[in-house]
C-alpha cells in the first residue's frame, strides 16, 4: 500500500471511529409521575442499556421519582435533574436510593435525595442515600442527602473516588461515610445535623476544600457526635475556607493510626475555623499525627483546644493553633 493510501485509509478508520462514538451519546427525557414515555429512571437505564452505547449519555429527570436506581459497568453517564427533580427510596431503608458500581464518569446533578428508615431500618445493616463502589467514580454537584438514618447521605468504598461539589447532607446518620480505603473530594458542601458529618472507618480519605467558585466555605456543623471521625489511618486534610462548629463532640476525633493536616486553601491565608465544639475542637490519639497551618484556628471549644491523648500522639504547630499558649485550657499537646 503506497504512503498516501495508507494515510487515507488510517484517517478514514479514525474518522469513523469518531462519528461511531458520537453515534452512540444519547440523551433521554425522564418525567417521573407521567402517564407516557419514560416514566422512571430506570426505564431511561434499560433504554441504554439494550442500545448498548457507551456514552456519555444523559438523562434529564423532572417530578418527584419514587425509586431506588442501580447504575452498573455503565461509563460516562449523568443524570440531571431538571426543575428541581427529587428521588425518594421506596425499599423501605433496605437498599440505596442510587448505587453506583463499576462505573466511572458518572455525575448526579441538582437533586434532592431522600432516604429512608423506619424501625426496621434501625435493626439492620443501614443503606446509604447514594454508593459508588467496586471502581467507581462519582461527582455529585449541588444535590441534597437526607433521611438515611441508618446510614450515609453519601457513601463511598473500596477502589471507588467521590467529588461532592456544593450540595448539604443533612439529618443522616452519617453526612459521608467511607470504609476500607474510599476517597473523598469536598468542596463548598454542608454537613449538618447528622449524628457524624464525616465518618472515615478502617482508613479512606477526605480532602476538603472551598466551593468551585473560591469563596464558599465547607461547613461542618451541630452534628450530634463529631464533625470529622477517622479510624484506623484515616487522612483528614482540611483547607481554607473551612468551618467545623457546634458539634456535639469533638470537631475532629483522630483515632488508631490517623492522620490531619489543616491549613493552606484558597490563597493560603483565609482562616479555617474549628470553634464552639461541645468537646476539643481536635483529638489526637493513639499512634495519630496532627500538622496545623498558620491559617489554622482552633478556639473556643470545651478544654483543652487541641488534645493530645495518648503518649503516641504527635502534632506540629498546635500550640500556635490553640491560641499561642501552651498548657489548658488552650493544648497539652508538645508543640
Amino acid at each position: 500500500m503506497t504512503t498516501f493510501k495508507l494515510k487515507t485509509y488510517l484517517f478514514a478508520s479514525i474518522l469513523m471511529l469518531s462519528v461511531g462514538s458520537v453515534a452512540q451519546a444519547s440523551t433521554l427525557t425522564v418525567e417521573c409521575g407521567a402517564k407516557q414515555g419514560l416514566t422512571s429512571i430506570g426505564a431511561a437505564l434499560k433504554v441504554l442499556e439494550s442500545s448498548g452505547g457507551s456514552g456519555p449519555n444523559t438523562i434529564n429527570v423532572t417530578g418527584a421519582c419514587k425509586e431506588n436506581v442501580l447504575i452498573q459497568n455503565m461509563d460516562r453517564l449523568t443524570l440531571k435533574a431538571v426543575k428541581g427533580a427529587s428521588i425518594t427510596d421506596v425499599s423501605e431503608g433496605t437498599h440505596e436510593v442510587i448505587d453506583v458500581a463499576n462505573s466511572t464518569g458518572f455525575t448526579l446533578s441538582g437533586f434532592t435525595i431522600t432516604s429512608t428508615c423506619p424501625a426496621s431500618c434501625m435493626n439492620g445493616p443501614g443503606a446509604d442515600g447514594v454508593d459508588c463502589y467496586q471502581g467507581a467514580e462519582c461527582v455529585l454537584i449541588d444535590n441534597t442527602f437526607s433521611g438515611a438514618g441508618n446510614g450515609g447521605g453519601i457513601g463511598v468504598y473500596p477502589l471507588s473516588k467521590v467529588i461532592v461539589q456544593g450540595g448539604k447532607a443533612h439529618n443522616n446518620y452519617y453526612g459521608l461515610f467511607s470504609n476500607d480505603g474510599g476517597e473523598f473530594f469536598v468542596a463548598g458542601v454542608t454537613l449538618e445535623n447528622n449524628l457524624y458529618g464525616i465518618y472515615l472507618n478502617h482508613g479512606g480519605s477526605v480532602s476538603v476544600h472551598a466551593g468551585t467558585d473560591s469563596v464558599t466555605p465547607t461547613v461542618i456543623t451541630k452534628n450530634t457526635q463529631q464533625g470529622i471521625f477517622a479510624n484506623l489511618g484515616g487522612a483528614v486534610n482540611v483547607h481554607a475556607p473551612t468551618q467545623v462548629t457546634e458539634n456535639g463532640a469533638e470537631g475532629i476525633y483522630l483515632a488508631l493510626g490517623s492522620k490531619l493536616f489543616v491549613g493552606g486553601g484558597v490563597g493560603g491565608s483565609t482562616v479555617i475555623s474549628i470553634t464552639g465544639n461541645a468537646g476539643s475542637g481536635v483529638s489526637v490519639n493513639d499512634v495519630s499525627i496532627a500538622q496545623f497551618g498558620v491559617n489554622a484556628h482552633v478556639t473556643g471549644n470545651a478544654s483543652p483546644n487541641i488534645a493530645c491523648n495518648a503518649p503516641t500522639a504527635l502534632t506540629v504547630g498546635a500550640i500556635r493553633a490553640a491560641g499561642g499558649i501552651s498548657g489548658l485550657p488552650y493544648t497539652n499537646c508538645a508543640n
